[in-house]
């Protein structure tokens, strides 16, 4: 399924998702999130300590998660 928000291109955390949207995302088997904008967005950007689970982290999301992040080769 495919949704438009004005939340994905909006630059509020992740944990700020409307209800309207949380509601949505609910009936999803997974959430796929892509890019290092939207990864900081998941986690607030800030350091997390290396040993901290991500599912802690997301607990806020209402459907299992991937993150795609690409890094940059020099």
């Amino acid at each position: 399924m495919l949704s438009e928000d004005y939340f994905w291109t909006s630059p509020l955390a992740f944990w700020e998702i409307p209800n309207s949207l949380k509601n949505e995302l609910a009936e999803a088997n997974l959430i796929l999130v892509k890019r290092d904008a939207n990864y900081r967005r998941l986690l607030c950007d800030r350091y997390w300590h290396s040993t901290t689970n991500i599912a802690d982290i997301v607990c806020y999301l209402p459907a299992p998660m991937v993150a795609l992040v690409v890094k940059n080769r020099v």
